[in-house]
């Protein structure tokens, strides 16, 4: 995942800009993004009230804390496996 240029509240307002009839070339013009980076945005918060993105924002982070936990969690135990398999204690003793 990558970081954006713009936080979701931004995008969050540009697209209720874009259903209160503003015309999506002049959205991109001013945003400097192409219109398909507007249409993926639409697809990304489809159905996600205004309201409830910060939320959604929450809901992402959650997800990549949990990846990165997870992938700690491999790396920690492969080591302590090589510990093991040299002889050497795994922890502070």
């Amino acid at each position: 995942m990558h970081n954006s240029r713009f936080s979701d509240a931004q995008i969050a307002r540009t697209l209720k800009q874009l259903n209160q009839g503003r015309k999506i070339a002049t959205i991109c013009r001013e945003l400097e993004v192409s219109e398909a980076t507007v249409h993926a945005w639409r697809a990304q918060f489809r159905g996600i009230d205004t309201r409830a993105v910060s939320a959604h924002s929450l809901i992402l982070e959650n997800r990549r804390l949990k990846q990165l936990v997870g992938v700690l969690t491999y790396e920690r135990d492969t080591l302590k496996g090589i510990l093991r398999s040299n002889g050497l204690p795994t922890s502070a003793e």
